[in-house]
C-alpha cells in the first residue's frame, strides 16, 4: 500500500524534534531500507511507500539540520547515492531552496554481487 508508513506519530515527532534542535555539524539518519534510490529493480525501499518517503525528506529539509547523511542497508551491495531535494511547494528556480542529500548504503559482510546494476542516482558502486 503506497500510503503505508514506516514510523508511528511518536517516532515522527521525535525525529522532527531532534533534527530541529541539533547543533551538530553532521547528522546521521539511519534506516534499515534505502531512502534515496527511486528506480530500484527489487527489494524493499522507501520509494515503495511514497508518502512516507516524501514525509521523511520534507522532515529533513524543514529541520535545517546541517550535514544530514542517510545510512542504510538491506541490500546485497554497497552504494553511495545523492539526490537534490526541494521543500514542497518551493521555488525550484531558486537554488537557495534546494538541498543535496547523500546516502551511504552498506552491504552485508557475507553478501556478494558478481556484477553491478547501476542506479540513476549512484555515484560509485562498491561491490564485494
Amino acid at each position: 500500500d503506497p500510503a503505508s508508513d514506516f514510523l508511528g506519530e511518536e517516532q515522527w515527532a521525535w525525529l522532527e524534534k531532534v533534527l530541529a534542535e541539533s547543533k551538530s555539524d553532521v547528522n546521521l539518519v539511519v534506516s534499515g531500507l534505502q531512502v534515496l534510490p527511486e528506480l530500484r529493480w527489487q527489494g524493499e525501499n522507501w520509494s515503495r511507500f511514497p508518502f512516507a518517503r516524501e514525509r521523511l525528506l520534507q522532515t529533513i529539509l524543514r529541520s535545517n539540520a546541517r550535514g544530514v547523511v542517510l545510512l542504510s542497508g538491506d541490500v546485497h551491495f554497497a552504494e553511495i547515492s545523492t539526490a537534490t531535494c526541494w521543500p514542497r511547494g518551493g521555488d525550484r528556480s531558486n537554488t537557495a531552496n534546494m538541498r543535496e542529500l547523500w546516502e551511504v548504503t552498506s552491504s552485508g559482510m557475507t553478501h556478494a554481487w558478481q556484477t553491478a546494476h547501476k542506479s540513476l542516482y549512484s555515484l560509485f558502486w562498491l561491490t564485494f
